[in-house]
């Protein structure tokens, strides 16, 4: 859209489903580039322990965006697109569980006891606070679980009572509120980017680049407050890790000649080895079922073109 000045009414510029960004206008006011992207993508299921030579995709009827997708614990995904959020068998059977026209609803994470989907809501207009959110799993009894300015990145524990998050107002750290509601409580007091939460909901893992030589490591703080553990990283890992479902590997990707992979390690660093042999296409997230049996990859790839817009009316 264009705003017209001096009056600000809006106009829009472009009907299609890409998505534009970086918007540079000449000094005549009638041309203006900008960076136009599609995604292509799908989303594959596989048995976690032929991994993933057997990917199966899961169909979806709308080709929109995903925003943050997970698995919920009766085996179903919860999946958002356009603001709405559905639950999806793996075999493509779609139940809208959340259409709200007065909030975007996406960055779904379902509890591990199968009670409640939390979620961050956008307002549509108004109030421009970013919170999150909790329904129960069928969709019902939605209720505002945080009241801070930007918070992101919802992640409900396995015994489904609490819920970890990105509080991106407040220096990025990581905070946990009650499923129940209540106060929220810092749990890593440092900038975090991206984190995922290990099977037992007792290490958070990150991914921090060493100040003294620059090397990167996997961080593990432990959600009871003890001491932050270090591991080190691949140096080639382009992604956050994530926990295996035993637990005692974490699972990343790794970017070759422009292809996304899989690969392992324990623990302690060592051991590493490929998962999977994909011989094209990005892996923008993947995770692993409630029961650990099943993984999911949101697989495919991103065309980035600029585009000359100019405006004939004038």
């Amino acid at each position: 859209m264009d705003a017209g000045y001096p009056g600000g009414e809006y106009r829009l510029l472009t009907h299609d489903t890409n998505d534009y960004g970086h918007p540079s206008l000449a000094a005549d006011g009638k041309t203006m580039v900008a960076n136009q992207t599609k995604l292509s993508l799908e989303l594959d299921v596989a048995a976690a322990a032929s991994l993933p030579s057997e990917l199966k995709p899961v169909p979806l009827s709308s080709h929109m965006n995903l925003w943050r997708w997970g698995w919920m614990a009766d085996g179903r995904l919860i999946v958002p697109q356009a603001g709405e959020l559905k639950a999806v068998s793996t075999t493509g059977q779609e139940t809208m569980l959340l259409n709200d026209q007065t909030h975007i609803s996406d960055q779904a994470s379902a509890c591990g006891d199968g009670r409640y989907i939390v979620f961050r809501r956008v307002n549509r207009s108004g109030a421009p606070a970013v919170n999150l959110w909790r329904m129960e799993a069928n969709g019902t009894n939605v209720s505002q679980l945080t009241t801070g300015q930007n918070d992101r990145e919802p992640v409900c524990t396995p015994d489904g009572k609490w819920v970890y998050y990105t509080d991106q107002a407040d220096n990025r750290y990581v905070k946990r509120v009650a499923t129940a509601g209540g106060t929220p409580e810092t749990v890593v007091n440092s900038p975090v980017g991206q984190f995922e939460l290990s099977p037992d909901g007792k290490f958070i893992s990150s991914v921090e680049v060493r100040e003294e030589d620059h090397k990167l490591m996997i961080r593990l703080d432990p959600t009871d407050g003890a001491k932050t553990v270090y591991v080190d990283a691949d140096s080639r890992m382009t992604s956050t890790p994530v926990f295996s479902p035993d637990g005692k590997s974490i699972v990343y990707v790794v970017r070759e000649k422009g292809v996304d992979n899989l690969w392992t390690q324990s623990m302690d660093g060592k051991n590493r080895k490929q998962l999977t042999f994909f011989p094209k296409d990005l892996i923008l997230r993947y995770a692993y079922s409630k029961d650990g049996k099943q993984i999911a990859i949101e697989r495919g790839n991103i065309e980035s073109d600029a585009f000359l817009f100019h405006d004939t009316s004038k």
